[in-house]
């Protein structure tokens, strides 16, 4: 469920988010530095600006709040 959130704040990124094509789930590394954080390392084709498909990597950290059953964004690096 932390990914799906995390594909979320990085589409919202995006300039064109309807290109994005996400590395396969196999392909990114994921940990959980404490019991309710989570974090993904990976990469996303999408267009730029220009049309052109680029591919840009992603270093996010979620949040899961368990008494508000809400998932917040902590650090996104792209």
């Amino acid at each position: 469920m932390a990914y799906i959130y995390a594909e979320k704040f990085i589409f919202s990124n995006l300039k064109s988010p309807s290109s994005a094509k996400f590395a396969s789930y196999y392909d990114v590394k994921s940990y959980q530095p404490t019991v309710c954080k989570f974090n993904f390392i990976g990469y996303v084709d999408a267009q730029n600006s220009f049309g052109a498909m680029i591919r840009t990597n992603f270093n996010v950290t979620v949040r899961y709040e368990p008494n508000k059953d809400k998932y917040y964004l902590e650090h996104l690096d792209m």
